[in-house]
């Protein structure tokens, strides 16, 4: 019995939608990422240097322009 709770719980199977709209970032591509890669993206777009440790790879999308200091100034302290 799995409590109601049947299905795949492997990661690789589980569907999941993440939207970026930028200068240059073409729509309607598609890019098979994992959800670690959001984490480097996220600290990548911050400017804070991503963990030798850390696993995955920072979206191409943090090579734009212009808004990425905007958003890094945002959420730095």
């Amino acid at each position: 019995w799995s409590g109601g709770h049947d299905g795949t719980h492997d990661p690789e199977d589980v569907p999941g939608i993440i939207g970026i709209l930028g200068p240059g970032i073409p729509a309607g591509k598609e890019v098979k990422l994992h959800l670690w890669d959001v984490t480097t993206t996220i600290l990548n777009l911050m400017n804070i240097p991503v963990p030798s440790d850390m696993d995955g790879k920072p979206l191409p999308i943090t090579s734009a322009t212009g808004e990425k200091s905007k958003f890094g100034k945002l959420f730095k302290s």
